[in-house]
């Protein structure tokens, strides 16, 4: 046990259990033969003197350790990909679009990880650990569209990222240039509402929403100024747009 306090916890478990146990402050005091004794110290795992010793640490024992981390690297990975399923499209950062294959746990050495594996161009794969399943998100396009697998090692998908981050600053530009214009431009100003105005407001036959108000608001606001209005209002059928 690595900690003190974790010490009692432990006994009551062996107990329980019925387990019998001799404790000691410390492990490396003298054992007592054919009895379990308990203690502290620092192990990653156990071992044995055969016909001698045998120590264990409690997740070799209760197995808790190694599947509490399990299920929380596969929570983790859910928590993240809350809408990606096997055989989706996603997008990993620096290799491109690949196709998601669901989560799989690989050993290396004496540790075992959780990884996403996706499969590229060529039947290349790759293993992404779930600690960093930030650099992967489902692939959005055309509902029905299926796009070209990238290649794992080749130069398409850094040469189509510079593709897309020009066309992005080209329309970037454009939108600035456009803003800059409209912002330049003389437009009509309206007046403020009249009495008339205000009468024939009165007579619509029903009540108005929050947000309806909060809409003729905010265009009679842009009217009244001496530049084009650049506003869209959206809503469903039926809501009284």
């Amino acid at each position: 046990i690595r900690a003190e306090s974790k010490l009692k916890h432990l006994e009551r478990e062996l107990r329980d259990r019925e387990m019998s146990l001799a404790a000691a402050d410390k492990w490396q005091e003298r054992l007592q033969e054919g009895r379990l004794q308990v203690g502290t110290g620092v192990l990653s795992r156990g071992f044995e003197i055969p016909g001698v010793l045998a120590v264990v640490t409690p997740e070799e024992m209760f197995g808790g350790k190694q599947s509490r981390r399990g299920a929380r690297r596969r929570a983790v990975a859910s928590d993240h990909l809350p809408d990606m399923s096997p055989g989706d499209y996603v997008v990993h950062v620096h290799h491109g679009i690949g196709r998601y294959l669901g989560i799989c746990e690989k050993e290396t050495g004496d540790t075992k990880r959780d990884y996403l594996e996706i499969a590229y161009a060529g039947e290349a794969k790759l293993f992404v650990p779930v600690d960093q399943v930030e650099l992967v998100q489902k692939y959005k396009g055309p509902e029905g569209y299926k796009p070209r697998l990238s290649r794992m090692g080749g130069s398409d998908w850094g040469r189509l990222k510079q593709r897309i981050k020009k066309r992005v600053q080209e329309m970037a530009e454009d939108l600035l240039t456009l803003y800059s214009q409209r912002s330049q431009a003389a437009g009509y100003a309206f007046s403020k509402d009249t009495v008339w105005q205000q009468e024939f407001e009165e007579q619509f036959p029903y009540e108005e929403t929050p947000d309806q108000l909060r809409a003729i608001a905010d265009v009679k606001a842009d009217m009244e100024r001496a530049y084009p209005m650049d506003r869209l209002i959206c809503g469903d059928v039926g809501f009284g747009k």
